[in-house]
């Protein structure tokens, strides 16, 4: 089953980090932008960045700066690359 590009919902993200330790990155602030729609929702913590992204079942997220923040989406996040995108 392919992605049907038009249904699915599209964001622009970025993240606000901060490292007290060696091995410890936080999430502070985080905004998503939707391509679709133009609402702008935003939180404090990954958590709820997650439980955004379950809301709306696999969205197709274009982060901003993911050569900094790729440690996040490694850890939540399947990368499937689209030639069909």
């Amino acid at each position: 089953m392919g992605l049907n590009f038009e249904k699915t919902p599209k964001f622009t993200a970025d993240f606000e980090t901060c490292t007290w330790l060696e091995n410890e990155t936080y999430v502070w602030a985080w905004a998503c932008y939707n391509i679709d729609n133009n609402n702008f929702t935003y939180g404090n913590n990954i958590a709820d960045f997650i439980e955004f992204c379950k809301y709306y079942h696999n969205p197709i997220v274009c982060m901003h700066n993911l050569k900094f923040d790729r440690w996040i989406y490694h850890l939540f996040f399947k990368y499937a690359p689209d030639t069909n995108i």
